[in-house]
């Protein structure tokens, strides 16, 4: 105990206050540059996406992309092998640098890295006896690269996705010493360096195998970047395996596992549709399908840029047990991203062939029909994806792991059975069938039973009074196209201001209540 003379004077009401003021300025000013470079990483990774597809067709043709496509699917199912871990391990990390636990935190570090290393190095040498012994031109009808060329890009990439698990969990270190968005911002420069080194490849070369390893450069650059910027900020933080402990790093697998599910729904979801389709049809059909997903996705990643920055709320506010406020900020993410995505998901289609020829100069033929059977899927999903964040921010993640997973298999199954019955639309109608009768009812139940909230409320709150923010916004679409043709110089920029016009008036209007309004203009105020 402290002797009373020694005792420090008690503080004022000023000093009390300006604790409190400062950490919470220091935790807004963390948030919003964290929000920012989240809000950047999501566009990086749409302009990167969307520059990379014409780069491809003018220099390679479709079907040398093609195959092209079918090797990166292949490879990056090696995603999987990260197993869930850095979330979890990251998580814990958290916990123990917030106690001032250095001791724990070096043995959870050096347990995860050696652990990840060697999951890594193994699969790894399982993928080079598999390509080195697999008949992978014959299973996949890949005709422009020959075969010794085809393992060795198969190698390369794989490399690529094993050596980024290790150099993720470094990454994870940043936020668990409050420097989160440096490690968003590393992520970003990465991202950039991907994306730039993979033009300059394509553009000056054809060798599949060249760009391959172009793209390993910036993963392995970031992996040795963190490894020393930690070292030399921050040296209280041991980086390294030497403290190891083999009975830690297997206590790991049991709780991360259900992150694995998630990762293995995703990668499921995304890659194992191109592997079904190059199987089923051949490369020239994954050509037009990855393309104009690609184009589709910018709906999920908008949405996605905006969900991000409400994750560590929903975590706060879940924590001090406040389910009314809870309650409220679900539903008016729920109604706010699904008009985000709606918005971006009319200006697509509408504009799609407009944004093709601007994207691949005329050299990718458009699909109606499958345009607007992607973006169905993507508006479909966003209810429940937003209500899942509930979940999975309170550590209550099961369900959403396991019905995700469940669609992905059950929506991949029904895909390979139309795709054969209704052509290429088959794909996106089979995982939209089943996302919605697995996830779109399953996950809002089970928010709604957290939250103490009953889902006939939820559902009239999102569906009926969304449905005329729908219709108004697709009919002031379909009268612009009386007026604007197609390919018409100013139909883009009318066509966004039109969606963005109905799309916020109606959403303010009807779609959202009095009290959410409220909220919406505070927000703006601040």
């Amino acid at each position: 105990m402290t002797p009373p003379l020694l005792a420090p004077a008690p503080e004022g009401p000023a000093e009390q206050a300006a604790k409190p003021s400062n950490a919470a300025d220091s935790r807004a000013s963390r948030f919003r540059r964290g929000a920012l470079a989240t809000i950047l990483s999501q566009a990086i990774t749409a302009l990167g996406q969307l520059a990379t597809v014409p780069i491809f067709l003018a220099f390679w043709g479709d079907e040398l992309y093609g195959e092209w496509l079918v090797l990166t699917a292949l490879a990056a199912q090696m995603a999987i092998f990260d197993m869930g871990l850095q979330t979890y391990v990251v998580n814990r990390l958290c916990q123990c640098y917030a106690r001032k636990d250095l001791d724990q935190y070096a043995r959870i570090l050096h347990s995860a890295l050696a652990g990840s290393m060697l999951i890594c190095a193994s699969a790894l040498a399982l993928v080079v006896v598999v390509a080195l012994l697999a008949p992978m031109n014959s299973w996949f009808q890949l005709e422009l690269v020959h075969s010794g060329m085809a393992k060795c890009v198969a190698i390369l990439l794989a490399l690529q996705i094993l050596v980024a698990i290790p150099s993720g969990i470094l990454r994870g270190v940043y936020r668990t010493l409050n420097r989160y968005p440096t490690g968003v911002m590393l992520h970003n420069v990465q991202r950039i360096a991907h994306f730039g080194l993979t033009i300059a490849a394509v553009v000056l070369t054809k060798n599949l195998a060249y760009v391959a390893a172009a793209q390993l450069i910036p993963v392995v650059g970031v992996l040795l970047f963190a490894r020393r910027d930690i070292a030399r900020n921050h040296p209280e933080v041991s980086i390294g395996i030497s403290r190891a402990d083999k009975a830690l790093a297997l206590s790991f697998l049991g709780p991360s596992s259900l992150f694995f599910l998630l990762q293995l729904a995703q990668a499921g979801s995304i890659q194992g549709s191109t592997i079904i389709l190059a199987a089923m049809t051949g490369s020239a059909s994954v050509t037009l399908y990855v393309s104009l997903r690609t184009l589709c996705n910018v709906v999920r990643q908008a949405a996605a840029a905006f969900a991000h920055t409400l994750w560590p709320e929903l975590t706060s506010i879940e924590a001090t047990g406040d389910y009314q406020k809870l309650r409220a900020l679900h539903l008016l993410a729920v109604k706010g991203l699904t008009a985000l995505s709606m918005g971006a998901a009319l200006f697509i289609y509408f504009g799609s062939k407009d944004l093709l020829q601007l994207w691949t100069g005329g050299r990718l033929a458009g699909n109606d029909q499958l345009t607007a059977a992607l973006l169905a899927l993507l508006v479909l999903q966003t209810p429940w994806w937003t209500s899942s964040m509930v979940l999975v921010a309170s550590n209550r993640h099961r369900p959403v792991a396991v019905a995700t997973l469940a669609a992905t298999i059950l929506g991949l199954a029904l895909g390979a059975i139309l795709l054969p019955r209704l052509g290429i639309i088959g794909l996106p109608i089979g995982l939209a069938i089943a996302d919605q009768l697995v996830c779109g009812w399953f996950i809002p139940m089970r928010v709604c039973a957290l939250l103490k909230e009953r889902l006939s409320h939820l559902t009239r709150q999102v569906l009926l009074r969304g449905i005329p923010t729908a219709a108004l916004g697709f009919g002031s679409c379909i009268a612009l196209s009386h007026f604007l043709p197609e390919l018409h110089a100013w139909r883009l920029p009318a066509l966004a201001l039109t969606v963005a016009l109905t799309i916020s008036v109606t959403t303010l209007g009807i779609w959202l209540s009095a009290s959410e309004r409220r909220h919406i203009f505070a927000m703006l105020k601040r």
